[in-house]
């Protein structure tokens, strides 16, 4: 499939018509950023395609028996819909609402989340195979699990990246940062969908591309969208380096919008931070004396005068929420790696930021 004629829709709100892969722009209010700059339909579709790197990648088509695996086909074999946002293409072909787009069962979780074989020994009913994971993106084996009614995303890790990730979360949620809700299990971690099928989430690659690093065009893209947005970008940016998270990247941040307004709601919380802190192994310089993360925020906030009270915690806060991990670790690095850290952000900004 590779010329697609039909429509872009949100939930059942059509945004644009699709004429040979061209957009006639029918609602620009709630159309994604991505194609306000002027993004490529077939691009964007491949974006949202599974990992075909992940070896439970492969499984999971084979077990859905699709003839063709590349990244086009396997995203519109679910019409290009995903958890995170309402976005999907009506064929000029179909008759299907969003009611009929939306995902309802999760049978293919535990083949995508930890290879589990089970699917290939029963006879399924044909409607579950409409599955999120083919639009699960990421490089790290990972599933949607429906529990209550509610989507959860499972992933897997060590228990370096799993303790690395619940704690920035509790650590976040502690000096008043908006996080993404995580449940630990015992060889993986659950975050609860945020956006309730209700809002639109976008990357910042719709934004920006893929200029992650430059922090002044992230800073006054999101502030001109909306001022909170920059507010919590700098709380993004602060936590980022406080924890050594070297993975930030234009796929895991973004905005919220409303599906049916495409108004701008707020950052999206953080999350994905499985593979900071301790995840790829204890930190050597514990008295950060030399921090790229925390010299490049700092140097940011600097030039561009702004003013950032960063938010801070105690070593009896950082003992309490390790405590409440079930996780073995070395809590006196972590303890010393993080105040060293919070003391040469206060150092090096003054008392000015």
């Amino acid at each position: 499939m590779n010329q697609i004629n039909g429509l872009l829709m949100s939930g059942d709100l059509p945004v644009a018509l699709i004429e040979k892969n061209q957009l006639k722009i029918l609602r620009s209010d709630c159309l994604p950023y991505y194609f306000r700059r002027n993004g490529d339909l077939l691009t964007w579709i491949q974006s949202r395609a599974i990992d075909g790197d992940r070896v439970h990648s492969r499984l999971l088509k084979k077990a859905l028996q699709l003839q063709r695996k590349d990244e086009l086909s396997t995203t519109m074999a679910v019409r290009a819909a995903c958890i995170t946002d309402n976005y999907w293409i009506k064929l000029d072909t179909d008759t299907l609402t969003y009611e009929d787009i939306r995902f309802k069962t999760d049978t293919y979780s535990d083949l995508a989340l930890a290879g589990d074989l089970e699917v290939f020994s029963q006879r399924l009913d044909p409607r579950s195979s409409h599955t999120p994971e083919l639009t699960n993106i990421g490089s790290f084996e990972k599933g949607w699990k429906l529990v209550d009614g509610v989507w959860w995303l499972s992933k897997q890790g060590s228990p370096e990246q799993l303790f690395s990730e619940f704690f920035c979360a509790q650590l976040g949620r502690f000096l008043g940062m908006d996080m993404a809700v995580y449940r630990l299990k015992e060889d993986y971690i659950m975050s609860e969908d945020f956006t309730k099928q209700e809002m639109n989430f976008e990357p910042a690659a719709a934004l920006i591309g893929d200029q992650t690093e430059d922090y002044t065009l992230n800073y006054q893209t999101l502030k001109n969208l909306n001022p909170d947005c920059g507010r919590q970008y700098l709380d993004l940016l602060y936590l980022d380096a406080i924890v050594r998270n070297p993975d930030r990247h234009e796929m895991n941040y973004g905005i919220l919008r409303s599906r049916t307004t495409g108004k701008v709601l707020g950052m999206a919380p953080n999350f994905d931070n499985n593979l900071s802190l301790i995840a790829m192994g204890y930190p050597r310089n514990l008295d950060r004396s030399q921090d790229r993360l925390i010299d490049a925020f700092r140097e940011f906030l600097i030039q561009n005068q702004i003013e950032y009270n960063p938010p801070q915690f105690t070593e009896s806060v950082l003992r309490d929420i390790m405590e409440s991990i079930p996780i073995s670790v070395n809590a006196s690095e972590i303890i010393t790696f993080l105040m060293n850290g919070q003391a040469a952000f206060v150092q090096a900004c003054g008392n000015k930021y």
